[in-house]
């Protein structure tokens, strides 16, 4: 059995991969390749341009332990962390988008729902909407 390795890696941040969220690593001696994971891999918390120290085994990492990842520093180059924090922070606006997008899509048939509701209760006295609205209530708690 092969003993653990440390690996000292940089988080990158958020980006998005065929519409879905992924966290981008990179290992401080290989900078330029980047590691995508769709769950965030070693810390739960990390921040961008964090350097991690990492023991990995057999191609699969500790969590925990004594092994567990540490923070070890700040990446020394602002640049480049500085370019991860735009690509990180335009993945989290291209997300938020998403999101509102797929929500809305979800409500708008529930408005063609509603105007139909209204346009039946527009002759209706005060006290024939309020059992209007009581029997809609009965139906949906049903």
């Amino acid at each position: 059995m092969e003993s653990p390795v440390k690996v000292e890696m940089v988080y990158l941040g958020n980006r998005i991969m065929q519409n879905k969220r992924v966290y981008a690593w990179a290992k401080i001696d290989e900078i330029e390749a980047v590691l995508l994971y769709k769950k965030q891999p070693y810390v739960s918390s990390a921040s961008v341009g964090a350097v991690y120290s990492i023991w990995f085994e057999n191609d699969s990492y500790y969590t925990k332990g004594e092994y567990a990842p540490r923070y070890v520093r700040r990446y020394e180059d602002d640049t480049m962390v500085s370019k991860w924090a735009i690509a990180d922070e335009s993945a989290k606006q291209g997300l938020a988008e998403q999101a509102l997008i797929t929500k809305a899509s979800k409500i708008e048939p529930m408005e063609t729902f509603l105007n139909t509701l209204r346009k039946m209760s527009i002759g209706l006295t005060h006290t024939e909407r309020r059992a209007f609205l009581s029997k809609i209530a009965e139906v949906i708690l049903k």
